[in-house]
């Protein structure tokens, strides 16, 4: 049994390696890297579903500086039935403090206690959202997202079920990385790393909602019975940082 443990550890630390390689691997067959969305991932939807709710939300005025109408915005479009911000505070008390610094940096923290997730799907997480600390350009970013969602696609050493959440997490982190570098201002880019917070915890909302179902629905009333709840739970998640600067302006920077 421990040759056998073995092998598993190094050939999962070889397939992650693999998967760094590919992020950086330039694909000349003429596929439009600039374009955010990527129909080759079978679970785009995610992300797309995503930015519609947060969209709709922004666009419609309910982030204007007023609580109650922000949630009433929330569950018109999200479905869901929340009373107060407090679901909002749980996850950025929670969660936020577990996958960054106070810089901003990505931990592995929040991914590493995940239970019920096999190890090559953590370690897989924490190369992909580590690896994309290294990239500045926005094109750069969304590129290597599409690499990584491909090698994923086409590696048979992930299940069907580790590709499903896997591929969902990485398109919400997709686009979340659109809708974020082209909504916020101009003097706010590079702040604290907006950007890749906003959208690495966007991504992480999935493993949130997967993970922590039961408990949300027992503390806050929110249930999550499909991928689409799961999809606008995350949503919840990129609002979390969003009204935390909006309504509560000393938390973070």
């Amino acid at each position: 049994m421990i040759p056998s443990c073995q092998k598993y550890k190094e050939n999962t630390g070889d397939i992650t390696s693999q998967l760094v390689s590919a992020m950086n691997t330039h694909n000349n067959s003429g596929k439009n890297f600039l374009d955010v969305s990527f129909p080759d991932n079978p679970f785009d939807e995610a992300g797309l579903i995503h930015n519609q709710l947060i969209t709709n939300i922004l666009s419609n005025g309910y982030m204007d500086n007023d609580s109650l109408k922000f949630i009433e915005g929330f569950n018109l479009y999200t479905g869901f039935n929340i009373q107060n911000l407090n679901v909002f505070h749980h996850i950025m008390d929670e969660f936020y403090p577990l996958a960054f610094d106070n810089d901003g940096n990505y931990l592995s923290n929040f991914v590493n206690q995940l239970e019920n997730i096999p190890n090559l799907e953590k370690q897989t997480l924490n190369t992909f959202f580590t690896e994309m600390e290294k990239y500045e350009d926005y094109s750069d970013k969304i590129y290597a997202s599409k690499n990584a969602e491909a090698f994923i696609m086409e590696n048979q050493n992930y299940t069907s079920f580790m590709k499903e959440r896997l591929l969902s997490a990485m398109a919400i982190y997709r686009y979340s990385l659109h809708l974020w570098h082209t909504t916020l201002p101009n003097e706010e880019k590079g702040k604290c790393k907006w950007e890749d917070v906003y959208s690495r915890f966007d991504a992480l909302g999935e493993y949130i909602a997967v993970t922590f179902g039961p408990e949300i629905n027992e503390l806050y009333g929110i249930v999550i019975e499909d991928g689409k709840d799961v999809y606008r739970y995350a949503g919840a998640v990129s609002l979390s940082a969003a009204i935390t600067f909006t309504f509560i302006p000393w938390w973070f920077c």
